[in-house]
């Protein structure tokens, strides 16, 4: 029976040779990788690049707004304008989008306030348009009341913004209520 011929010479053992990998130079420091790591880097880079133009609410739809208007425009349409302080922020399912609650003592109010606390609901950002309260944090908030639902909603698509340096609350002029201290 005839041997295979082998690659060291016709009586040699026939020997398989290891397939070295290929090598090239990088182009920032002049290291020598492997081809098939740099290929695997630049898929994973071009993966993360995409993911992170993903959109990132549930629903995947953007907040789209329309101007809310001026500051006499946007209390006229408002159900309820106010100046509070928030005092706690609440997280689960709320009415339609709403899956954020958000207790506010009120300090001043131009419609819609007869009471030292105010309780709103908001979504929690993103596509649902949901406005990002802060503890502590003092606002001038319109609000609209949801329909079938007594629940006060805040979008951050109206002119809902920290009170301090908002120049609405001159605007808007002398409150109809203030909290009795």
């Amino acid at each position: 029976m005839p041997r295979p011929a082998s690659h060291g010479g016709a009586a040699g053992p026939l020997r398989l040779r290891a397939r070295r990998p290929q090598l090239k130079r990088d182009s920032l420091g002049g290291h020598i990788v492997q081809v098939k790591m740099v290929q695997q880097i630049r898929w994973f880079s071009l993966l993360a690049v995409g993911l992170v133009g993903l959109p990132r609410s549930r629903s995947g739809l953007a907040c789209k707004c329309i101007n809310p208007g001026a500051p006499r425009e946007a209390l006229a349409r408002a159900t309820a304008v106010f100046v509070g302080r928030v005092l706690d922020i609440a997280h689960g399912p709320g009415p339609g989008r709403a899956s954020v609650r958000v207790t506010l003592l009120v300090s001043r109010g131009w419609k819609g306030v007869a009471q030292d606390t105010v309780k709103v609901v908001t979504g929690s950002g993103g596509g649902d348009c949901g406005y990002g309260f802060g503890v502590d944090g003092e606002y001038l908030v319109y609000a609209v009341r949801l329909p079938d639902s007594p629940s006060l909603y805040v979008s951050r698509c109206s002119r809902t913004a920290l009170a301090e340096g908002s120049g609405d609350v001159m605007v808007l002029g002398t409150p109809s209520y203030k909290r009795h201290r």
